[in-house]
């Protein structure tokens, strides 16, 4: 009798659950792969590097708004050419152009632009810094209010748009001869409804078009107030 043995095999749908593990794990794996190439593009020319005025770059990244961690980026940007940045020089220069960026008129900037408080400034952490930018987040919150504000009144306008139409297409096929009677009915309703939904936009559209106004004149003093505060 033959002894020999064959490996056993995997029922089917263990073998296409594997497999879909497999070809999940190579995607993700691909898509990492890929994520690293775009997260090592260079961030200085060889040009740049050649040229050595680190404690300009410092300065630009520092005032940008940069980590100094960035010098790592440079340094491996130089790297392909053979040159290493000169530390001492970056920071110096990063460290200039942190104290241009930490300034009350750069945080109510940011503030207002909807950010976060910066990373490169939370070691300072001065209180005139804080308030900055609570006072630029303020600013953009009452921008989104008066942006909702609006929206809702933009809506509410293409909405009675598009009733009008809705009306004008009802009118015309209720007085449609070829129609039956049911039909007629119908069409009929769908009128009523219409211009009942027509009367009720048209009442609340003064109460949204105020909340347009109050948020404008909100805004105005809003921002008037905090810029006085910081400027």
């Amino acid at each position: 009798m033959s002894s020999s043995s064959t490996t056993p095999s995997l029922p089917s749908h263990i073998f296409l659950f594997v497999n879909q593990r497999f070809i999940l794990l190579a995607c993700a794996l691909s898509a990492a792969l890929l994520l690293s190439g775009c997260a090592q593009r260079p961030t200085l020319t060889e040009n740049q590097c050649v040229a050595g005025d680190w404690e300009t770059v410092g300065y630009r990244d520092g005032a940008s708004g940069r980590d100094s961690t960035t010098l790592l980026a440079h340094q491996e940007s130089c790297g392909e050419f053979n040159i290493k940045p000169d530390r001492q020089q970056y920071m110096a220069g990063w460290t200039a152009g942190q104290t241009t960026y930490c300034q009350p008129a750069q945080m109510l900037e940011v503030g207002e632009r909807g950010q976060a408080f910066p990373a490169i400034c939370r070691t300072q952490q001065a209180h005139d810094l804080v308030q900055a930018h609570r006072h630029g987040q303020s600013i953009y919150h009452g921008q989104q209010s008066l942006k909702e504000a609006r929206g809702a009144v933009d809506k509410l306008y293409h909405r009675l748009a598009e009733i009008d139409k809705e009306i004008d297409a009802a009118t015309r096929a209720q007085l449609d001869e070829g129609i039956s009677a049911a039909d007629r009915l119908l069409y009929l309703q769908s009128l009523k409804d219409l211009l009942a939904e027509q009367d009720s936009l048209q009442d609340r559209l003064p109460m949204y078009e105020q909340r347009v106004a109050d948020a404008e004149a909100y805004l105005v003093e809003l921002t008037d107030r905090s810029y006085a505060a910081v400027l």
